[in-house]
């Protein structure tokens, strides 16, 4: 029986009834017909998509994808014509078309302006903003169109996959596995036209970090990359596609033996193609990765002593990403991620002006035009509490406690920088020896939300990047995350359990998305009292309050109920909601069923008792468990996602 109040069902039914495919936007997309509907596709045919031949081939990639995504819902693949329309003899007669361009670079865009069939006044010039308006007689040849313009690239792109959303695919369809629900029809319903300004934050991304062994052991096997460049353009393009179907707009690629720009050199120019922002992480400045460093450095990492060979290093990476969207970090820590001998505020200083003139001689721009970040971590943020300055321009990167608590945040003063600031945060991290928190997703979306609304009210909007680990099995907070940067004004303390009701109904349909929702809040409330790799036989007293006790109980209702939905759905959504929700309640639930059951076989051991081999059976059993779910997960999908769980969580004593 699934442990939902009515309440809750009640509750959840209000907003369910208007039906959202999509997460917070307002829906725009209907599958049946009315009077005043834009038929994207019809039981008989779909509308022709119409692309200037000038645009940014970043828009012409989502305009292929929304295509395929047209073809997932409803199996009618939309012509794709991608041409100069300016000349007469390029254009056909068509009674519809969906006319897509940048308002930047599309030169169609320009003669429907010019031609006064659309108003772009109110995105003009603004960062990744997207207008889609109803257009009667655009051009000579046609009678009606949808007319999708951004101001920009990822504005135009954004446009196009917040349609595709709205139809029902899933961001994590390629990623999870979210099957993608079929229609006969798609219309366009928003007579008045629907859009979106400015994103709250401005560069929103995450980090690849911490990605051995599973997601590069995952990596060698899915894409058959065995030799040591194993995080090539293949595996980065779903990435990329990612990212932008979740509305971010930058990353740090993986960097603990990759070397993103060398492994493969479509990796940077791809990124750029589709419009993602390349940058490196906190300890890796001026775009260069760690293992160039270990692969090609000469000397000591030391700019006292090898200032000249430094400088010549950083120099590469900057000619080499120059002509790329690129947000450099600058300062300088210790090689692999620890302080740097001998560092004082002066040295450091110096360092970022010498980085900055780098910068400045190979692009050709000012230091103002360069989008920099200085990451405050650990070490660094006590410099800038002892006085270091950084010119204005740089954005200050604040970071979290490594366990999602914000550490700091800026004064009035520091909020009137030019760079302004933002921050680090982490859904996964490699602590100090033993243990670490990477295996599975411990996020709860409360706490999450909290500590970005409070870092949005104290005006730290200028970049927000999380470390999300192998990226799997982080995908709810990770949507999360990007719906939240991309709108702050649209989730509160209120209405967290509305988002992670449309979740599940975009993810797992409506029928099921109030008692998912339920499991989801209740399993991520319970693993954040204690990370799983972290727990251990004494963690639960097995003495005191029946502590232990509550807390199987607590988890045996959670799986239970994660249960009962999976037997309830068809096979296409089994594996994504596995994935999603039922492989983290019964993994979280083995392990720690697995360790207060090895501290009962302890304090029995103490009195002597009959039931000491018993309780180490038991212990055993779920050993085996444990690896029988691992196994499990890396079969679903064709075994797609093999190696994936191949992350230590037992009994480490190093952190691995």
């Amino acid at each position: 029986m699934l442990h939902l109040s009515v309440i809750q069902l009640l509750a959840s039914l209000t907003f369910l009834a208007q039906l959202a495919l999509s997460i917070g936007q307002r829906q725009v997309i209907s599958f049946e017909s009315t009077s005043d509907t834009f038929p994207l596709v019809t039981s008989s045919q779909a509308t022709v998509l119409l692309v200037s031949s000038d645009d940014y081939v970043g828009v012409h990639r989502a305009s292929s994808t929304f295509a395929s995504d047209l073809f997932k819902v409803t199996g009618q693949t939309p012509q794709l014509i991608k041409d100069d329309f300016s000349l007469e003899a390029n254009t056909s007669e068509y009674s519809r078309a969906v006319i897509i361009g940048s308002l930047e670079q599309s030169s169609l865009i320009k003669m429907l302006i010019d031609n006064g069939k659309v108003n772009v006044s109110d995105i003009d010039g603004i960062w990744e903003a997207f207008k889609m308006v109803i257009v009667d007689s655009p051009m000579d040849a046609v009678d009606q169109a949808l007319v999708i313009v951004g101001n920009d690239k990822r504005g135009t792109i954004f446009g196009l996959y917040d349609l595709s959303e709205q139809m029902g695919v899933s961001s994590w369809n390629w990623w999870a596995d979210v099957a993608t629900p079929s229609q006969e029809e798609v219309y366009f319903s928003s007579s008045d036209g629907y859009g979106h300004g400015e994103p709250s934050v401005k560069y929103r991304g995450f980090f690849l970090n911490d990605d051995q062994p599973a997601l590069t052991n995952w990596a060698k096997i899915y894409y058959g990359n065995n030799d040591t460049a194993v995080f090539k353009h293949e595996f980065y393009e779903s990435v990329y596609e990612l990212i932008l179907r979740l509305k971010g707009n930058m990353f740090w690629p993986a960097m603990w033996s990759a070397m993103f720009a060398l492994d493969d050199p479509l990796n940077q120019l791809l990124a750029d193609e589709y419009g993602v922002i390349y940058g490196t992480s906190h300890q890796e400045p001026m775009a260069r990765n760690t293992p160039e460093w270990t692969n090609f450095g000469k000397g000591d990492w030391n700019y006292t002593s090898n200032k000249d060979f430094l400088d010549n290093f950083w120099t590469e990476g900057v000619e080499r990403s120059k002509n790329y969207e690129t947000l450099y970090t600058v300062g300088m820590r210790g090689n692999g991620d620890l302080p740097l001998p001998g560092a004082n505020i002066p040295l450091v200083e110096n360092i970022v002006a010498n980085q900055q003139r780098i910068l400045t001689n190979v692009t050709g721009k000012s230091s103002q035009e360069i989008p920099q970040v200085w990451c405050l971590f650990k070490e660094v943020q006590s410099y800038w509490e002892q006085g270091l300055q950084a010119p204005e321009e740089i954005t200050l990167l604040w970071t979290d406690d490594n366990f999602g608590n914000v550490r700091r945040l800026p004064t009035d003063d520091e909020k009137k920088r030019l760079g302004g600031s933002g921050l680090y945060y982490h859904f996964d991290m490699v602590i100090d020896d033993p243990r670490n928190y990477k295996w599975i997703n411990t996020n709860s979306i409360p706490k999450i939300w909290e500590q970005l609304h409070l870092t949005i009210s104290h005006g730290a909007n200028r970049l927000w990047i999380v470390n999300v680990g192998d990226l799997k099995p982080m995908e709810l907070p990770m949507s999360f995350w990007f719906d939240y940067s991309y709108d702050t004004t649209r989730w509160n303390k209120d209405n967290l359990n509305e988002y992670v009701e449309l979740w599940a109904t975009r993810e797992f349909g409506k029928d099921v998305a109030a008692a998912t929702a339920s499991v989801v809040s209740r399993y991520t409330l319970y693993v954040s009292r204690q990370k799983p790799e972290l727990t251990e036989p004494d963690t639960y007293s097995l003495t005191d309050y029946r502590e232990a006790e509550r807390v199987i109980e607590e988890w045996k209702n959670v799986t239970d109920d994660a249960w009962e939905i999976y037997n309830g759905l068809p096979d296409e959504k089994r594996s994504s909601f596995f994935q999603l929700v039922l492989h983290p309640c019964r993994a979280i639930y083995t392990v720690t069923l697995l360790n207060i059951r090895a501290g009962e076989n302890y304090l029995r051991a103490t009195q002597a008792h009959m039931s000491t081999n018993t309780k180490a059976q038991d212990v055993l059993n779920l050993f085996r468990e444990d690896a029988a779910i691992t196994r499990e997960y890396h079969s679903v999908s064709n075994g797609k996602w093999d190696h994936m769980m191949d992350q230590t969580h037992l009994g480490s004593y190093y952190w691995q």
